[in-house]
């Protein structure tokens, strides 16, 4: 094993460890929830699936960065300074840093699993949760709640077939900033932070507190609590008005996910869970993180954040207090990583520098 992979390992080797306790802890999570090996099955499937997307991706750059090599150096040279290129980049830093970064980011799959076992360890109308958020949005907003002021604003300029089609793009956009800081990024206390925060808000979060505060969201609240008037109602008529004109993710996603909750399948790859959000969660991770580039990256990212948060609220998928809490938190866990890295590591460090 070359230095540059030894002092990768070295560096990654809290957070490996983590990931891998709480991969076991999910597994064993879906074993406590009664799973059968067809529902390992099926996570499995899932596993591969996404494993095999992202390594189409990796080796589809890798393929024309050789493809370009080929095409740009001496006939009588490339075949033997591409091999020569290859063997020195696999041994080289960087790719040992994207590849265990790459291992990092791939647990997520595993709070998917974690994400379907909420409503057997810990179901909804049992928590009531939903009641007590609901109250609570109500009374930090005045009296009123959030997408009442959302919903006419974004109607007024008729901006809700935008904010559809940008909240269903986080995906990529999380997936591009993933990406960037495991192929771009070389300075190691950086990437180092963004990995541990993205890592630690998928298990803290998005399993962790997703299963204590199990809670539906707005647009499901009248599917699983029969109380006098339903203050959401206002949330699913609009939606629908909407989807009438023009088809909405939103509305396919509603209807999906609340079919996938009733069916008797242990594990979808996404089910109903509110509190906190992992949309904004993720979205604030990306403010933190572009806050390090610069003032431009920082204004984007935060425009976005800033979007998603507006349409997690009108088409009622999260209560405002979600976002909240998942700011709060996401703060938190940036501040204590970077207190902690600074400990072993310079904020000016490169790849490179370190071996």
């Amino acid at each position: 094993m070359s230095v540059a992979w030894q002092y990768a390992l070295r560096c990654h080797r809290p957070l490996l460890v983590a990931a891998g306790i709480y991969c076991v802890a999910v597994l064993a999570e879906a074993v406590y929830a009664g799973a059968q090996m067809a529902d390992f099955a099926t996570l499995l499937r899932y596993l591969i699936l996404s494993f095999s997307a992202a390594a189409v991706f990796v080796v589809g750059m890798y393929a024309g960065a050789c493809a370009a090599f080929l095409l740009t150096a001496p006939k009588e040279q490339a075949l033997h300074r591409l091999d020569s290129a290859a063997r020195k980049d696999v041994a080289g830093e960087r790719f040992a840093w994207a590849c265990l970064g790459f291992v990092i980011v791939a647990t997520g799959n595993f709070f998917l699993l974690s994400k379907s076992l909420i409503a057997t360890i810990n179901p909804f109308p049992r928590m009531r949760w939903d009641i007590d958020f609901a109250a609570w949005d109500k009374v930090l907003h005045f009296g009123m709640y959030p997408h009442q002021y959302i919903i006419p604003v974004i109607n007024r300029f008729n901006l809700g077939l935008f904010l559809d089609r940008a909240y269903y793009g986080w995906l990529v956009v999380m997936t591009l900033v993933a990406w960037f800081c495991l192929f771009a990024d070389t300075r190691i206390h950086r990437r180092l932070r963004f990995l541990w925060v993205y890592f630690l808000s998928w298990a803290l979060l998005g399993t962790l507190a997703a299963t204590v505060f199990s809670s539906a969201g707005p647009v499901f609240f009248a599917a699983f609590f029969k109380v006098a008037g339903n203050p959401y109602e206002f949330i699913t008529v609009n939606m629908k008005g909407l989807h009438n004109n023009t088809a909405l993710f939103a509305d396919t996603a509603r209807r999906l996910l609340l079919r996938w909750h009733n069916n008797t399948t242990l594990f979808d790859p996404n089910t109903i869970s509110a509190m906190p959000s992992m949309h904004i969660a993720m979205c604030w991770l990306f403010v933190l993180y572009a806050r390090e580039f610069g003032k431009i990256q920082f204004v984007a990212a935060l425009a976005f954040c800033a979007m998603i948060f507006m349409g997690a609220v009108y088409f009622g998928f999260h209560y405002a207090i979600d976002g909240y809490v998942s700011i709060a938190a996401v703060s938190l866990l940036w501040w204590c990583m970077g207190k902690y890295l600074d400990r072993h590591y310079p904020r000016q460090l490169e790849l490179g520098a370190g071996t």
